[in-house]
């Protein structure tokens, strides 16, 4: 929240709003209505779909006021994380089923491979000569989506191969890449137990299934 609020500071206070009616008629006007999606922001990227608007404003009112609240700080602390946790076991519940389900479909699938610790993939192109072992060091080009398209992470869309050692990635991809060969290009469908499982970063979520369009160019 620090750094949005600097990164607005740091330009125009008074701007028109797009689209609609200019209700911003001060500057005042306008960081108040910065406030209001700034914080819109936060809610909907915490996943919190339904709340009070009335009592989100008797709340920021009685702090700017001064006025003794309901509960305390350290109480709506509490809340508001058990509130997230109860949102993020849902969302990792969900991601288990939708993963569950895109799999067993996926697997009939022609050109779909199953292999025993139940990676998925789909072979593009084929590469020639030997393949990776654990210890190498890959440069592949990949693009990585979710089970809806959403793409997530891109070496493509940053216009730059990654490379690193293939023991050092998530179990499915090395998996993978110690099964392809140089020029090969193939498609993998990671459960969610051999990507990051219940701890996936922020941007993924847990229990996550993930795709990856890899293109292995090289290893040593």
């Amino acid at each position: 929240m620090k750094l949005l609020f600097s990164v607005f500071l740091s330009g125009l206070l008074i701007l028109p709003v797009v689209g609609q009616k200019n209700i911003l008629n001060s500057e005042i006007d306008s960081v108040s209505y910065s406030l209001g999606i700034l914080l819109g922001t936060s809610i909907r990227q915490a996943g919190i779909e339904e709340f009070n608007d009335k009592m989100v404003l008797n709340g920021l009112n009685d702090i700017n006021t001064g006025k003794q609240t309901v509960i305390t700080l350290e109480q709506a602390n509490t809340l508001v994380n058990a509130c997230l946790a109860k949102l993020n076991e849902k969302k990792a519940f969900i991601n288990l089923q939708e993963g569950r389900k895109f799999l067993d479909e996926n697997a009939k699938k022609e050109g779909v491979v199953n292999l025993p610790s139940g990676l998925q993939y789909k072979v593009v192109k084929e590469g020639t000569g030997s393949s990776p072992v654990d210890t190498s060091v890959v440069t592949v080009n990949y693009t990585g989506t979710f089970t809806n398209g959403k793409v997530f992470d891109s070496s493509v869309q940053r216009g730059e191969p990654a490379s690193f050692p293939v023991n050092r990635v998530i179990p499915g991809w090395t998996e993978a890449l110690q099964l392809m060969k140089p020029g090969a290009n193939w498609i993998l469908y990671i459960p969610s137990e051999l990507a990051y499982g219940e701890n996936g970063p922020e941007g993924i979520g847990a229990n996550r299934v993930l795709i990856f369009d890899v293109e292995l160019l090289s290893f040593k």
